[in-house]
Order: C-alpha cells, then sequence, then structure tokens
C-alpha cells in the first residue's frame, strides 16, 4: 500500500488549483503534479500524494469512476519506481516505454545483416577482425577508440602548450572518465534523501531508517525565515552495509505522498585546515569535535573562585575575610568547610530557582537519552546576566529560534529551548567552547522531556504556593512509602518465571490471572524495538507475597491458558539479584537511622573538619573516620545525629552537590547499630561457657568416683 495515487483521464483545461482543490476534501495533501510534454501539451493525467496510506484508499474509493467536467476519472495506486513488476507505461511519451520496431524496419536490417555475412564470409566470427572494425568506426567519428584513452585533439594541442599544464589537462580528463564508471560509495554511511514532504520532521525519518540499524545523526536542514524544511535531509548510518540496504530498499518508493530518491552523500566537509604551527586554533577544533559527546557531567557543580565571589557578594564582605583562617573569633575555621557550607547554600538556592521553573532535576542524574532542542550552557561566570549572555548569542546569529531562556540570579549555568533540531544543532556547533569573558563555554545536551509543562515563569505567589505544594507531596510521599514498606514485605522463594507468554498480554492480565491464589505483582520483559517502540519478550515474573501462594500457583495453574497460550511456570533463580539491584538503589535514598555514610572523603581533611560541616545542620553524637595501619582514614566515615529530623535535612542539603578540598562528598544512609537485650547476651554467654571444655584435679575426679560406689552399694542392701 502507498499514500500516492494517479488520476487519469482529466479534463484539458484543469488548472493546478482546481486539481489540488478537487482532492484535498478526502486529506492532507502533499503533493499534486500535472504532467505535460516537452512542448506543454497536457497529457490528462497526474499525480495526487497524501500523507498516510488511509487518506489515499480513502481517495480511491471515493473518486474513482466519478465526474469532472465530464470526464470520468481512473483513480489508481501509483506503482513505485523501484518494483520489479511495474507494468509498461501506455503512453508513447513516457521514456520507459521502448515501442517494438515496425516489421518494414525490421525487414530492412535482416537484409543488411544478411548481405555483411556473404561479403565478410568466414571473417564476420574472426573477433580480432570485429575489434578492428569497431576502432575504424571510433576514429571516423573522434570517439574514445579505447575507454581509458584520451582524445586525439587533446594529445594535439599539448605539444604547443606547456608540460605542466598538459599533465593538469591529462589528470583532468582521466577523473571525469573515472567519474563515469565509477559506482556509488556508501563506505562512509551518508545517505542523501531529497524530494521530501514539507510537513516531514526528523522523527519521522528516524522511525523510516531506524529500520535497517542504529543511526548517527539525522539532518534534516530548514528555511531560516519559513522554519520549514527544504525538502531534503542527510541520513548517517552506524554500519556502511545499512545504508546500502536502506538505499535499495528505499530509494524510489512513495513516502508521504511523494517518491524517495536517495544518493550516497559525500562525507562531511572538515572545517578550514588549520596550519600545524597555530597549536591554540588546533586544539580548539579537536575540542568542538568532541562537544557532541553526550557526557553526564554534575549540573550543578560550581568552581571554588565562584562559591567565594557570590558568598562575598551575599554578605558584603571581602573575598580575602572567606579565606582567612582566624576570622572565626579568633578561632582556626577551615576555608574548605566554609566553602563547602556556602556551596551547599547557593546550590539549593539553584535547585529551588529550577523547581519554580517547572525543571526536572531527576532528569539529570539518570542515563536518559539526550534532547535534540535543549541545551545546557554551564561554566558562565558568576556576574553574568541573563541580557549580557542573550546578546553574546545575537552575536552569534543563532539566537532566532529560542523557545526558552532559565537561568538563576547566580548566572552560573543556564537553560536553552529552541523551536527546531536544526537551530539547536546550529547554535550548539557555534557556542561550543566560545570564549565569554574570558572563559570557554561548557554545552551539553540536556535529558529528553526536562521541562514539565510550559516551563514558563511563575509569580512569586505562585512560587510560595508551589514550594508548599512540593514539600506537601513530599511528606505524603514519605508516609506512603512507610506504608508501602510495612505492607509489601514479601518472603524469599516467592517468585515464579512464566515463559510462553502472548506477546500481546499485558501486565494487568497476568497479575489478574496469578492473584486468584493470593496477593502479587506482576511484570512481563520488555524491549525497544529499532522503531522505539515497546515490545513484549514472551516471558516475566509474579512475585507472591508468600511462598506457599507461589507453590500453590505451580500446582494449579501449572499448563492453563491465557490469550491462547499454555504457561509453562517455575520458580526463578534471578530474585536474588533483582532484589539486591533494587535495595540498593533504595538504600541511598531511604532513611534508615540517624546515621549517614559519607564516601569520598579527601584524605587530606581530618576529623574536625568534617564535623564543622555537619554540625551546622543539627547536634552530633560522634563522627567517625575508619583508619589504616598507618593512622591516615580509609576515604570514608559515619556521622551520627542525635536526631533522625536533623540527619535528614543534612542529607537533604550535602547529598545534590558539595565538594569539600575538591571532591564531591557521596552521602547514603548506613545501617542501623543491632541493639539487643541484656538478657539474650547472657544466654549466649551461658552457652559459650558450658560448650568450654574445663580442666578437673585428679582427686576430684576419684571423689566423684567413690561416691558413685557406696550409692551402688546402699541401692543393693535395700533391696535384698
Amino acid at each position: 500500500m502507498g499514500s500516492r495515487i494517479i488520476v487519469k483521464n482529466l479534463p484539458k483545461k484543469i488548472s493546478d488549483e482546481k486539481f489540488r482543490t478537487h482532492f484535498a476534501s478526502v486529506g492532507e495533501i502533499t503533493d499534486a503534479k500535472l504532467k505535460f510534454t516537452k512542448d506543454g501539451k497536457f497529457r490528462q493525467f497526474g499525480f495526487v500524494g497524501f500523507r498516510t496510506d488511509e487518506q489515499a484508499r480513502k481517495a480511491i474509493d471515493y473518486f474513482n469512476n466519478t465526474y469532472i467536467d465530464a470526464s470520468k476519472l481512473i483513480v489508481e495506486l501509483c506503482q513505485p519506481l523501484n518494483e520489479a513488476n511495474k507494468t509498461r507505461p501506455w503512453s508513447k511519451h513516457s521514456k520507459s516505454n521502448k515501442a517494438p520496431e515496425s516489421k518494414k524496419e525490421a525487414k530492412k536490417s535482416n537484409k543488411k545483416e544478411d548481405i555483411m555475412q556473404k561479403l565478410l564470409g568466414p571473417l564476420g566470427k574472426d573477433d580480432q577482425f570485429i575489434e578492428f572494425l569497431e576502432a575504424n568506426k571510433a576514429i571516423k567519428s573522434k570517439e574514445n577508440i579505447w575507454k581509458n584513452d584520451i582524445n586525439l585533439d587533446i594529445r594535439q594541442t599539448s605539444k604547443s602548450a606547456e608540460p605542466d599544464k598538459v599533465e593538469s589537462e591529462i589528470q583532468t580528463e582521466d577523473k571525469k572518465m573515472v567519474d563515469v564508471d565509477q559506482e556509488p560509495d556508501f563506505e562512509n554511511g551518508r545517505l542523501f534523501v531529497r524530494n521530501l514532504c514539507y510537513e516531514c520532521k526528523e522523527e519521522d525519518l528516524e522511525k523510516l531508517f531506524a529500520v535497517y540499524g542504529p543511526l548517527v545523526e539525522v539532518n534534516m536542514p530548514i528555511d531560516n525565515f519559513s522554519k520549514k524544511p527544504k525538502g531534503f535531509a542527510y541520513i548517517t548510518c552506524m554500519f556502511p552495509e545499512k545504508a546500502l540496504q536502506a538505499f535499495n530498499d528505499l530509494d524510489g518508493t512513495v513516502y508521504q505522498g511523494r517518491m524517495l530518491h536517495i544518493l550516497p552523500a559525500k562525507s562531511k566537509a572538515e572545517a578550514d585546515e588549520i596550519d600545524e604551527k597555530n597549536f591554540k586554533q588546533k586544539k580548539q577544533a579537536e575540542m568542538k569535535k568532541k562537544a557532541q559527546s553526550s557526557h553526564n557531567w554534575n549540573t550543578l557543580f560550581i568552581n571554588q573562585n565562584s562559591v567565594a565571589n557570590l558568598m562575598a557578594n551575599k554578605y558584603q564582605v571581602d573575598k580575602s575575610d572567606i579565606y582567612d583562617v582566624h576570622s572565626a573569633g579568633g578561632k582556626k575555621a577551615s576555608a574548605a568547610v566554609k566553602l563547602a557550607v556556602g556551596e551547599t547554600q547557593i546550590v539549593n538556592d539553584i535547585r529551588k530557582f529550577l523547581l519554580r521553573n517547572n525543571v526536572k532535576l531527576d532528569a539529570f542524574g539518570s542515563n536518559r537519552e539526550r534532547s535534540k532542542t535543549v541545551m545546557l550552557v554551564k561554566n558562565l561566570p558568576n556576574d553574568t546576566n541573563e541580557t549580557e549572555l542573550k546578546e553574546f548569542i545575537a552575536k552569534q546569529k543563532v539566537d532566532g529560534g529560542m523557545k526558552r531562556f532559565v537561568m538563576p540570579e547566580y548566572g552560573i549555568a543556564c537553560l536553552i529551548e529552541f523551536n527546531e533540531r536544526q537551530e539547536a544543532r546550529d547554535a550548539f556547533k557555534k557556542l561550543a567552547y566560545r570564549k565569554f569573558k574570558s572563559v570557554p563555554l561548557y554545552l551539553e545536551w540536556a535529558p529528553v522531556d526536562i521541562f514539565d509543562g510550559d516551563g514558563q515563569q511563575l509569580d512569586s505567589e505562585e512560587n510560595e504556593n508551589k514550594e508548599e505544594e512540593i514539600s506537601e507531596n513530599k511528606k505524603v510521599n514519605e508516609i506512603l512509602e512507610k506504608e508501602s514498606d510495612n505492607e509489601d514485605e514479601y518472603e524469599e522463594n516467592a517468585t515464579l518465571f512464566v515463559k510462553n507468554l502472548n506477546f500481546d498480554t499485558n501486565e494487568q492480565d497476568l497479575r489478574k490471572l496469578f492473584s486468584k491464589i493470593g496477593k502479587c505483582k506482576a511484570t512481563i520483559a520488555k524491549k525497544i524495538s529499532h522503531n522505539k517502540e515497546t515490545l513484549s519478550m514472551g516471558y516475566g515474573f509474579v512475585m507472591f507475597k508468600k511462598s506457599s501462594d507461589a507453590k500453590e500457583a505451580i500446582k494449579s495453574l501449572q499448563g492453563c491458558q491465557l490469550d491462547g497460550h499454555c504457561l509453562e511456570i517455575k520458580f526463578s533463580n534471578r530474585t536474588g539479584a533483582v532484589d539486591a539491584a533494587k535495595k540498593k538503589a533504595v538504600q541511598m535514598t531511604k532513611q534508615k537511622s540517624s546515621k549517614i555514610l559519607v564516601r569520598n572523603i579527601p584524605f587530606e581533611a581530618k576529623a574536625k573538619e568534617i564535623e564543622e560541616l555537619f554540625k551546622v545542620f543539627g547536634e552530633l553524637k560522634y563522627v567517625r573516620l575508619p583508619k589504616k595501619i598507618d593512622g591516615a582514614h580509609r576515604g570514608f566515615g559515619f556521622v551520627d545525629f542525635v536526631t533522625q529530623s536533623d540527619a535528614e535535612r543534612a542529607f537533604d542539603a550535602l547529598s545534590h552537590s558539595t565538594h569539600l578540598f575538591g571532591r564531591r562528598l557521596v552521602l547514603e544512609w548506613a545501617e542501623p547499630e543491632q541493639t539487643q537485650d541484656v538478657e539474650i547476651l547472657r544466654q549466649k554467654e551461658e552457652q559459650l561457657s558450658g560448650s568450654r571444655n574445663k580442666k578437673l584435679k585428679k582427686s576430684q575426679i576419684l571423689d566423684d568416683l567413690g561416691r558413685e560406689e557406696d550409692d551402688l552399694r546402699m541401692d543393693v542392701g535395700t533391696e535384698s
């Protein structure tokens, strides 16, 4: 099925406008053409392209055998150009139409061949003689005798010319001859696709070509004035053989109502060649090439110099006072701790600002797919204003398609969203590592769906309301998590592996089937296809609360049918690894006690500096840094607070982006200490003492044996 139709038997005096409007009632038209001869005579047929195949089928059913100005229309589906069983065109004006020779011409040609065979006799079958005749014909017609020869005219003119010019002419002629016989080159994996619909998007082309393999780049240039595609695109495949396969399958096919024309494209022309002596420009060009790689940098990182400047401006003190060790009431105060506390405060202010502007901060922490229209600009000076940065971007002539501009008041980083992908790519190339106020700009593509809603800045009252909503939602989520933890205590060996599932079966149907036996959870394994669609893999897992329910499910549901498939059920062997991974992910954010595990502590830091940093948030019980044999600490430590609320406040503030001596502190909740009752400890001590072998003296053993003999004699006397 295609989206392009051919309309035959049109009126002779129909116009393009009337032709387009007549078929526009059925669907969205992407192309409408009336065919004419070279002399300008109308051939009474035309082509109409629709956006989808359904619209084309609807047009055929609706307009076939209908009339326009007393002309009965014949509407059919257009055949692709690359179709093998394509019917021969019925018109004599078609290029691919080769009409058979007439009978008279066939007779004349046969007579000439018979006469030549009689004259030549046995020479007509000699290969060398036939080659001689072809060479004489080429000389008379002034054509190349051999394919790799050069015209004799060039040889004659070259005698009077200079030898250098002669060599250049011969080389250019040789190149022309090579280009004629050269086959298309697909070694670079790059394709040039033209005759695209003007409503086509890059996402549509990605879905079309992603079937053949992973893509490196999809570039569709747009017009600067109309902001619409120019009708062509460049596709770069990761593997060249996949580009060749896409060329063979898609060239000449109908896509969105137009015939695709695909050609092998040349590799990207590199930037202007830089002189090897200029090392600075050469290094900058290499850094710009690497800027497209998707690095997951720390989004909220602030260098120490910017922190000191911001703190000095905020509290109206000199920068030297911040670094001064004896500035805190005559007592020694660590400058690293001051900068860490200041960075924590600045980072929290930036987080609040971004949340007010509907930015999802959780998206930066995960390895999500990167956006192609939103970029993150970093390493800005601390005194940068929004107007200054916009003026700088305007000088680079890449500010035309900006949609959103989110920049905190401290001016350390900003998010810029563009309307079109092409505009974002151009801006990224021009701004990457460009010097701004004596510092280079670091650019990074933001994750997909970084904005929640329209992303517009809110008013002050709305900001306060939103902050209250966020805090309330946080408390509600904590309560729900605690309740769910109490309810969802699943036993071990209670997970089942279910295979031979129907690919159309969803998780709800699977859970309904197994929930008849007991409370359970059901998940189906899925994968992402080349078209970026989630597909079922035909198996799944069912987790029961009790192991007895899992055993009962194997007995009663083994071999039962679900959506026409007989299920095969057995105990899962991978539950331990899956549960361990989930527990490890939850362990970092779920509060268990008032003790915090601090990792990545600098080796030059001391326990007193860690204590100064954490006691800002509440009263501490102790700070412990485990040490090595040589007396140096091992790079991690434990901080225990008096109350859990103080520990939670410190964890929320310091876990985002706090650096001490240049190293980022990584915080996790430590396991609570297992306190045991005194009675349990006594029982253990008694068991240990009873199991010990006591050494007795020889006299004590003999006394015990003598007492036993006396007892036996007394027993015998009483019996008698």
